[in-house]
């Protein structure tokens, strides 16, 4: 009976810390979001009188333009994520929601978060059955 509260209690442990962890990192972007304007101000009066207006609108754009790739980062991420619980739903693969939820953080890695996203996604599917784990490969490279 101890071991089984044990693993009771640490799961719920786990899952509090991470629910905390998502809400600190949560808080924290918004307050460095909201504060954007007035940190950029700071360092533009750093540099000379005579070149800061360039300096800033420099600044700026490479603020904007960042910006624009990381929130089609999140974007292409979470169509994946959709996609890939409509394809775990489709071929019935287990745990179908947490799947997605693993592939939409997977996914935010540069270069190689698809191909690692669609190795777990075969992975899982070869443990129900090597059709599925082809049929899953061939969906998401078509998807990718």
């Amino acid at each position: 009976i101890t071991g089984a509260f044990g693993g009771v209690l640490g799961v719920g442990r786990t899952v509090l810390s991470g629910a905390f962890s998502a809400l600190t990192v949560l808080v924290l972007t918004l307050y460095f979001l909201i504060s954007l304007p007035s940190v950029t101000k700071i360092f533009y009066r750093l540099a000379p009188a005579s070149r800061r207006a360039r300096v800033s609108s420099i600044g700026d754009a490479i603020i904007s333009r960042v910006g624009s790739f990381v929130g089609s980062q999140v974007l292409i991420a979470a169509l994946a994520a959709l996609f890939v619980f409509a394809l775990a739903l489709g071929i019935e693969l287990p745990y179908a929601a947490a799947l997605a939820m693993v592939i939409l953080f997977v996914a935010l890695i540069p270069l190689i978060g698809h191909f690692l996203g669609a190795s777990i996604v075969v992975l899982v599917a070869l443990t129900q059955s090597p059709g599925k784990a082809l049929l899953a490969l061939i969906l998401y490279t078509a998807y990718v």
